[in-house]
């Protein structure tokens, strides 16, 4: 009798060790598992050299692009109320018109007007004529580890007689 006894409490015991021995298994795939995909996979930080090339773009794009050549209900409306009266000028030749006049707010809202989805969303920009903040996508953190800026010297006329200028803008672009 107690050899069967023993034999039982074997069997009992072979079970628990398969269990055992299964639980161990899966723990050890779990962790290679997991350390596969820690090692796997990079964590890339954000490329300087697109958000250079998105400050450069920028920036371009104000220097190059004619107010007749904009697309924007807003200048539209400027141009009809007859705010802007040298379609001729570049955007960029605009803004600091009416930063040279004290109407900063109308050249924000021309910046902001005309760059709305301009930039991938986890990208934001700023405009600075000659260090006055004129427009801001969305504020600046501190620990942004790529603010890149695109410097233009502007000048301009006004009346066919008046020279201005030249005024320093700025583009900054961060992730």
């Amino acid at each position: 009798m107690g050899e069967y006894k023993n034999k039982k409490n074997i069997k009992s015991w072979m079970k628990k060790a398969q269990f055992f021995s299964i639980d161990v298994f899966i723990a050890i795939a779990i962790i290679a598992i997991g350390l596969f995909v820690l090692y796997t996979s990079k964590v890339t930080p954000p490329s300087p050299s697109q958000t250079a090339a998105l400050s450069a773009d920028l920036m371009n794009s104000f220097n190059s692009l004619k107010v007749y050549q904009v697309d924007n209900i807003y200048v539209i409306q400027l141009i009809k109320n007859g705010n802007i009266t040298n379609l001729d000028n570049t955007l960029l030749q605009q803004i600091t018109q009416y930063y040279l006049y004290g109407m900063n707010d109308i050249a924000g809202n021309i910046t902001r007007n005309v760059t709305v989805d301009a930039l991938p969303l986890q990208y934001a920009f700023s405009l600075h004529i000659n260090g006055t903040l004129i427009y801001q996508s969305r504020a600046n953190d501190s620990r942004t580890p790529n603010l890149i800026t695109t410097k233009r010297l502007v000048t301009g006329v006004t009346n066919s007689s008046y020279y201005w200028g030249p005024y320093i803008a700025e583009v900054r672009v961060w992730r």
